[in-house]
């Protein structure tokens, strides 16, 4: 297979896998060595997709904190996944910076209200650590529980 043709058919791959879904530069990457394009030529077509804005770690960390915070989850568990996704430590903080403590604790509050969990602090605890929220957010929502029901 001539390389003109191989660089056209890694092209196509990629932009058929970023019509599925956006993906992080790590993912991509992964998914054209899984189909056997060599490394160099991977290399060079991340680097002229994000040239064309057509593959962006940022846009999209930022699609996926929304989508996480859709599902209900807590910022120990985004910035988990964002991370395992190949995204790099300083550009999770920053994406991390939209998802502030005062939302993170209002989500645990409708959270465990939906989940009956309001009046059993250690259950609460524990599904709301599952779910990967901050110590932070826990320890004032379960506090402001208490705090509402009185002595």
């Amino acid at each position: 297979m001539s390389k003109w043709k191989r660089s056209a058919d890694i092209r196509e791959t990629a932009l058929r896998l970023l019509d599925l879904r956006a993906h992080s530069t790590l993912e991509l990457s992964q998914k054209l060595q899984n189909r056997g394009f060599p490394g160099e030529e991977i290399s060079e077509l991340l680097t002229s997709l994000a040239e064309q804005g057509l593959l962006d770690d940022e846009k999209y960390g930022i699609e996926r904190l929304r989508t996480l915070r859709s599902r209900k989850k807590g910022r120990r568990k985004v910035e988990y996944d964002l991370i395992s996704r190949g995204l790099k430590r300083d550009l999770v903080e920053r994406i991390l910076a939209r998802f502030s403590l005062d939302d993170e604790e209002e989500t645990a509050r409708r959270l465990l209200q939906e989940k009956g969990f309001l009046h059993d602090d250690s259950k609460g605890r524990r599904f709301l650590e599952l779910r990967g929220f901050s110590y932070d957010a826990i320890g004032r929502v379960v506090r402001d529980q208490s705090i509402d029901m009185g002595p």
